[in-house]
């Protein structure tokens, strides 16, 4: 009788060590996926956040000296200078700086010959992004739009001018498209505004 109650000991302690071991198993199993997912998706990451990098925005003025009450061209371009293609919102629309997110593509801030900001002046009614905005920028592909500043900022001094663009996104697509976001300053131009 002794006998069988060491052997029934034995069996249920050889039991939840089997079932210890089974569980460690498990956990070590779980955590080294949890690794691999984790290192892979680092860089993936990393990877992407370089070439996001490789994206910019330069601006050109189409004239560096304008009439007063004429129009003035700013040139924009929004430029991949990666390896590898990077996925944009193209719509490109301009928004003042405090805009919501979702309606704010393009902002310039234009500075007067006093060195103080030019207030933006016009009434704009932009559309949320769409799927058809998301366009994907091969590497040295562009996207380019020509703006009137003098419609959208207050343009009432002799002088010279200065300006810049940012270039925001916040938008992203339903479909699991990594989209770039953030927000991406230009250069500076300078431009005047003669009588």
């Amino acid at each position: 009788m002794i006998f069988l109650k060491l052997l029934n000991s034995q069996v249920s302690y050889d039991e939840s060590l089997n079932e210890r071991e089974m569980k460690n198993k498990y956990i070590y199993l779980a955590l080294a996926l949890i690794t691999v997912v984790s290192i892979t998706f680092y860089y993936i990451m990393s990877s992407w956040n370089d070439q996001m990098k490789k994206l910019i925005l330069e601006i050109e003025m189409d004239k560096s000296t304008n009439q007063f009450n004429n129009p003035i061209f700013v040139i924009v371009r929004l430029k991949n200078l990666g390896d590898d293609p990077v996925t944009v919102n193209g719509r490109m629309s301009v928004n003042y700086p405090n805009a919501p997110d979702a309606l704010r593509d393009i902002t310039f801030i234009v500075t007067d010959p006093n060195g103080e900001p030019v207030s933006f002046k016009a009434s704009v009614n932009i559309r949320p992004p769409e799927k058809e905005d998301i366009l994907v920028l091969s590497p040295g592909e562009m996207i380019e739009k020509k703006y009137n500043i003098d419609i959208l900022y207050s343009i009432e001094e002799i002088g010279s001018y200065s300006a810049y663009a940012i270039y925001h996104n916040s938008f992203e697509t339903d479909h699991n498209i990594l989209t770039w976001k953030g927000e991406l300053p230009s250069n500076i131009v300078r431009f005047e505004v003669t009588p």
